[in-house]
């Protein structure tokens, strides 16, 4: 209710007998309308919060995830590593591939900002609507001179090399996209959920391709799908990857993994 009728929790319980207007009751019932179809909420609100920070969304991008929270989490911690051992005025690289709404980069670049820890941030999309609306977003949170957006396939197109890298790629397999809720498979953008006939085609991109864009020191971090820990991490060990961490969500499934070279 609060991203619909503009009113915050607080107020809302702090008054319960305010009286609503008739935009707002419109509003209102427009949502529910839309709620019933199965649109999700956040493409109802247009945004989402994701790490204390609200996201503009759309149904263009994939509306960010609680879980993909700690994908952040894991990115930050090897980012105050780098930053302990290289110079203080040296930033860190950041790549946020298939960035969608920015939330993973953004959320990163802006938590290092506020620890005063200088990063320079590229967010990368093949979607040109996602790059459009990472940038809004981005723009909302970061000095303008502090980020990138690129809209390309995966990789941007210049020669510098990153210390973190992030990506939350696509990784449902093609035939069970239509099996999942509306919500998903009629509301967000199958080119943000199709990973290939087995849901993995971008990992291996990502193995395969990667050690052309990390420092000798960097690390990437990346999300996966429910019970695709084992398959995922047999292909970073084929490329010479090493396994540094995997981190379980709080369903118990292996949620992120880590590589380094």
């Amino acid at each position: 209710m609060s991203g619909v009728a503009h009113l915050e929790l607080a107020f809302q319980l702090a008054n319960p007998e305010h009286a609503l207007d008739i935009d707002t009751l419109n509003r209102l019932n427009n949502a529910l309308a839309l709620r019933l179809e199965h649109v999700p909420l956040q493409q109802i609100a247009g945004g989402a919060w994701f790490y204390d920070l609200w996201f503009q969304v759309s149904d263009k991008v994939l509306s960010p995830r609680p879980e993909t929270e700690l994908l952040v989490e894991e990115a930050y911690r090897y980012s105050r590593q780098i930053n302990n051992r290289q110079a203080a005025d040296q930033p860190i690289r950041i790549l946020d591939a298939f960035t969608g709404t920015g939330a993973v980069g953004i959320s990163l670049s802006q938590r290092l900002w506020r620890e005063e820890i200088p990063n320079y941030l590229v967010l990368s999309d093949i979607s040109p609507d996602a790059a459009k609306l990472a940038e809004a977003n981005a723009t909302r949170y970061l000095e303008r001179d502090s980020f990138q957006v690129e809209t390309c396939d995966l990789w941007p197109p210049e020669n510098g090399r990153y210390d973190i890298l992030t990506a939350n790629p696509p990784y449902i397999p093609s035939g069970e996209i239509e099996t999942l809720m509306p919500e998903v498979s009629v509301h967000e953008p199958h080119l943000a959920l199709d990973g290939g006939l087995d849901g993995l085609l971008y990992y291996r991109r990502l193995a395969l391709e990667a050690p052309d864009y990390l420092k000798k020191d960097g690390a990437l971090f990346i999300e996966i799908g429910a019970g695709q820990s084992g398959e995922v991490e047999k292909l970073f060990q084929e490329q010479g990857w090493e396994k540094m961490r995997v981190v379980k969500d709080l369903s118990g499934h292996d949620r992120i993994l880590s590589f380094c070279r």
